[in-house]
C-alpha cells in the first residue's frame, strides 16, 4: 500500500491492452500497487487498476480489457486512503472495504458475510505476497507452495525432470490466459480434501497478479458438489429397519440381498438363501 495525494490527469494513451495515464505532477504510485481513477469519460478510464513496471514519475501504466477510446473528460488519480495517518493501513481493514470510523465485526459463519470487492481482495493478497517467501503454502491440503504454483510444478511426491522444472506460469501464458482449473490439474492446488474452499481465492489472486489483470478477469474455478460439507443422511435419507441397524456389518444396502446376522450359521440361513434366490448373501 502506498500513500499519494489526488492528482489531476492530463492525458490518456492506449496501445492494445496496455494503457498509460499521465498526471499533472509526480504521483508517487509504485509498480505492483493498486490505484483508482475517477471522473473520466469514457467510463472505461475509471476504476481500480494495477500499476505495471512502466509506472514512474507522471506516468501510470496499466492493463485494460478492451479499446476505450479518446478521453473527452479528464478526471483525477484518487488519493490513497492511507494518505490520512488516522486510517490504519492494515490488510484486514482494506479487504473489508471499511471507511474511517467504521467498526469490523468478525462473523462465525463466512456465508453470512458480504463478500468484499475483488479489488480489495486482490490488494490484500498483493500486500501479503510482498512479505511471503516462495515456500509459503497456498494450498494446505495438497501442500502446494507459492513457488510451485507460479512455477506450475507437479506435486512434490512426483519426479520433476529438467523440462518440467523449466516450466512456469510465464510459459503457460504464452498460450493464453490461465484458468484456475488448468492450474489445478497441473499442480493439484484445489484438489485436496476441502476441494479448494480454502485456497480458491489465493490461487485466483496469484493468477491475476502474475498476469497483471484485475481479479474479476480470472475465471471462477469449478466447484465440486457438495460445496459445503453435509451429513450423509441428508444425501441418502435412508430409513432402514431396526434389524438392519443391528446387523449393519453384514448388510450390503439391498434389503433383498441381506441375511440377518442372527441366522447366520443356523438352518434358517439356507432357507433365507433359497428365498433370495441365487447365491447373493453373506
Amino acid at each position: 500500500y502506498g500513500t499519494w495525494a489526488a492528482n489531476a490527469l492530463i492525458a490518456f494513451s492506449q496501445s492494445g491492452g496496455l494503457a498509460t495515464a499521465t498526471t499533472t505532477t509526480n504521483h508517487g504510485v509504485l509498480p505492483g500497487q493498486w490505484f483508482q481513477l475517477a471522473g473520466n469519460s469514457p467510463a472505461g478510464w475509471n476504476g481500480w487498476f494495477l500499476a505495471l513496471q512502466g509506472t514512474t514519475g507522471t506516468n501510470l501504466e496499466f492493463n485494460v480489457p478492451s479499446t476505450i477510446g479518446a478521453e473527452s473528460v479528464l478526471g483525477t488519480l484518487v488519493a490513497s486512503q492511507y494518505t490520512n495517518a488516522a486510517i490504519p493501513a492494515t490488510e484486514l481493514l482494506d479487504a473489508a472495504g471499511v471507511a474511517a470510523g467504521d467498526a469490523i465485526a468478525l462473523a462465525g459463519d463466512c456465508a453470512t458475510v458480504v463478500r468484499p470487492e475483488p479489488c480489495y481482495v486482490q490488494a490484500w493478497s498483493a500486500a501479503l505476497g510482498r512479505h511471503a517467501p516462495p515456500e509459503t503454502i497456498v494450498c494446505q491440503c495438497e501442500e502446494v507452495s507459492r513457488a510451485d504454483l507460479i512455477g506450475v510444478q507437479p506435486p512434490r511426491y512426483l519426479d520433476r525432470p529438467a523440462r518440467m522444472a523449466a516450466r512456469s506460469l510465464a510459459t503457460l501464458l504464452a498460450d493464453g490466459e490461465a484458468h484456475p482449473d488448468q492450474i489445478k490439474r497441473l499442480t493439484r492446488a484445489g484438489m485436496g480434501a476441502c476441494q479448494g474452499r480454502r485456497c480458491r481465492e489465493q490461487v485466483a489472486c496469484l493468477l491475476a497478479e502474475q498476469q497483471g489483470v484485475p481479479l474479476d478477469r480470472v475465471p471462477a474455478a469449478s466447484l465440486r458438489i457438495p460445496v459445503r460439507p453435509v451429513p450423509l443422511g441428508v444425501l441418502a435419507d435412508w430409513h432402514e429397519r431396526a434389524a438392519m441397524t443391528a446387523g449393519w456389518d453384514v448388510w450390503f444396502g439391498i434389503p433383498t440381498q441381506w441375511t440377518p446376522y442372527a441366522i447366520i450359521g443356523t438352518p434358517e440361513e439356507a432357507e433365507q438363501v433359497v428365498g433370495l434366490g441365487g447365491n447373493m448373501h453373506v
